[in-house]
């Protein structure tokens, strides 16, 4: 049963998702060596560049590297949200926003 929900609020998030987001996506510039981007629960954004040698490598090696096109979405709420996109469909559609 529970497989049966998974499938269907997949088949339903890509539905909804691929309907808002096809062709629709606008390019934002892509970041640079050192960059950082942190974004808060309600959706404020920051960015800053590392020049500190050190610290860059204290912070690369606390993290770990992205698997694929992930989305995130402000919600009615005023939360912002990520997006599954490790089905297929959800990825392909990530993707194509991406020129």
């Amino acid at each position: 049963m529970r497989a049966c929900q998974t499938i269907v609020w997949t088949f339903a998030t890509t539905a909804s998702v691929g309907a808002a987001a096809a062709g629709s996506g606008t390019p934002i510039q892509a970041m640079a060596k050192g960059e950082v981007v942190a974004v808060m629960p309600d959706g404020r954004m920051a960015k800053s560049i590392i020049t500190d040698a050190a610290k860059l490598d204290e912070l690369t090696k606390s993290s770990k590297p992205i698997p694929w096109c992930m989305m995130f979405m402000l919600g009615q709420d005023g939360n912002v949200y990520m997006i599954d996109t490790s089905a297929h469909a959800p990825m392909v559609e990530c993707e194509e926003m991406v020129p």
